[in-house]
């Protein structure tokens, strides 16, 4: 990771659009679980998702899966002040790599299955689920139908793929998974990113005058947010569920 990036992301509390709400609304849109759930939580960043599904599921056991190490040191020490510590472990690596010993009931996702595809994930994880798994996961979709141009050639060159949410539910499909349901993410969930980003970007601003490669990050992110105040009706996070078929979890 650029090392500028992560000095601006670093003690942030999560790495995408999210909240406690959402993870706990989306959760309970999967149905039942086991009673002791084994749960994998992919490209899991510094920790929020998978601290609030050990909240949510105090019996669960739960593996925190990220290419970057720090993150996953920081997923540890909060997830141990949150006293959830001895219920999460991580695992350093892709999520197209990670094995579980043992069939996973719950693999989860928030803002993350883009970076290897959302299809790769799911073809990927589907024999690692035991019969009856769920997935729940957020990507980044259109909502209108016919959005500005210019915002379209934009999001098109940092995501190609992106599509509405019909296409997600046809690329969850095609991988082998059912699709359940999906809603798209408030814009309290994008304020709950944005906002402490771009305070940690003015905060380091002074900072970018001598250095152009961390200008350029600061750059990048406070363009990035004001893309989304300026245009948060053509475009969100679908968080959809959807279970493995071949019987109850």
């Amino acid at each position: 990771m650029d090392p500028a990036f992560f000095e601006l992301h670093s003690g942030l509390e999560r790495e995408g659009p999210g909240s406690e709400a959402s993870t706990r609304e989306a959760l309970a849109r999967c149905g039942p679980l086991p009673d002791a759930p084994r749960v994998v939580d992919m490209g899991c960043g510094p920790g929020a998702s998978a601290i609030t599904l050990a909240r949510a599921l105090p019996d669960a056991r739960i593996v925190a899966v990220d290419t970057h190490g720090p993150f996953l040191d920081a997923l540890t020490a909060r997830a141990a002040a949150a006293g959830v510590g001895d219920r999460i472990e991580t695992w350093h690596g892709s999520m197209l790599d990670y094995r579980p010993p043992e069939p996973v009931d719950l693999f989860w996702s928030e803002g993350a299955a883009y970076s290897v595809g959302v299809e790769a994930a799911l073809k990927a994880w589907r024999p690692l689920g035991a019969p009856g798994a769920r997935v729940g996961l957020s990507e980044l979709v259109w909502l209108s139908a016919d959005p500005p141009p210019a915002l379209r050639a934009t999001l098109q060159v940092e995501y190609p793929p992106m599509g509405d949410r019909e296409t997600l539910r046809a690329r969850v499909a095609s991988a082998g998974w059912r699709p359940m349901s999906d809603v798209v993410l408030p814009a309290r969930d994008w304020a709950n990113y944005y906002g402490p980003l771009k305070a940690r970007a003015a905060a380091m601003r002074s900072r970018a005058v001598d250095d152009p490669a961390m200008a350029a990050v600061l750059d990048e992110a406070d363009a990035e947010a004001a893309l989304y105040a300026a245009h948060g009706a053509d475009y969100g996070y679908a968080f959809i569920v959807a279970e493995l078929p071949g019987g109850s979890p």
